[in-house]
């Protein structure tokens, strides 16, 4: 079990976090929030790389900081942007990370079956200089579950994934984490809606929610609208509602929009999803 409690940062005058109190156990956790919300700050501070300002993790019921280098031992972490040696092949860059994480040596069955995962097995030999962005985003996930670590940390882990690759990251992830603790930090909703055990939702460094996808999804009833309108009138419902799609109709335009109560006398309930919680916390999409 991993405990966070009442974790800030602080950069100067200007504070990252504040106060944050999380506690996960095994499964998948999703951290949510747009670009400058604390996500990152707060992934490098659980894997060890970031000093807090103030608050302490607990693992297990002990401090990592007394637990030290047994602490990052168990810790798998795949940043948002990955540093890799461009001159390695995928194949002797997991080697590397083996030796560098302290594994048995004689590790390429291993290793041979983690790219097979992630689909890398093919051009396991191939220099990483001549690897597409989504192959290296990979060979990342890649070394993060290498030696099996209790905790795994991905920052933004399907990020320039097309969708056939993102679907068999996800469950590649989805089954990683049967019996470990899985930390995914994203803003792509819909990766995590059906597999998070909980999300937490930041937004400028504070949590302001933390439950089940399908808990989060319910607070929306009520607060979903399908409301058909003239091209003429879209632009007073934009000015007015938090528009989350906007589909073309032969005689206007069909908008999915967010309101506490109904917009107008036309509007039809719709079921709510993860994103329109993500939305009506964060905001318009342009």
């Amino acid at each position: 079990m991993l405990e966070l409690k009442n974790i800030s940062k602080k950069y100067g005058r200007v504070t990252a976090l504040k106060s944050i109190n999380i506690t996960v156990g095994s499964g998948i956790y999703a951290l949510l929030g747009p670009n400058g919300s604390g996500k990152s700050t707060l992934m490098n501070i659980i894997a060890g790389i970031l000093p807090p300002s103030g608050g302490e993790i607990l693992y297990n019921g002990k401090s990592v900081r007394s637990l030290g280098a047994a602490y990052r031992e168990t810790v798998g972490y795949m940043p948002q942007y990955p540093g890799m040696y461009p001159s390695f092949t995928a194949r002797d860059f997991l080697l590397y990370m083996s030796e560098l994480k302290g594994l048995p040596r004689g590790n390429e069955g291993a290793v041979d079956r983690i790219l097979r995962r992630v689909e890398l097995d093919d051009c396991a030999d191939r220099r990483i200089s001549a690897l597409s962005g989504g192959m290296k985003q990979r060979l990342s996930l890649a070394q993060a579950v290498l030696g099996s670590p209790g905790i795994i940390i991905l920052d933004e882990p399907t990020a320039g994934l097309d969708p056939r690759q993102r679907i068999a990251v996800r469950n590649f992830i989805a089954e990683t984490a049967s019996d470990r603790t899985v930390l995914w930090a994203t803003h792509i909703v819909s990766d995590i809606e059906g597999i998070a055990r909980e999300a937490v939702i930041l937004k400028q460094g504070e949590v302001m929610d933390i439950a089940a996808p399908e808990a989060l999804i319910q607070k929306m009833n009520g607060k979903v609208w399908g409301v058909h309108v003239e091209h003429a009138a879209a632009e007073s419902f934009r000015k007015k509602y938090r528009i989350c799609s906007t589909v073309p109709e032969s005689d206007g335009l069909m908008l999915r929009l967010l309101s506490d109560t109904p917009p107008c006398g036309g509007a039809v309930p719709l079921a709510p999803t993860l994103e329109d919680h993500y939305l009506y916390i964060f905001g318009d999409v342009i």
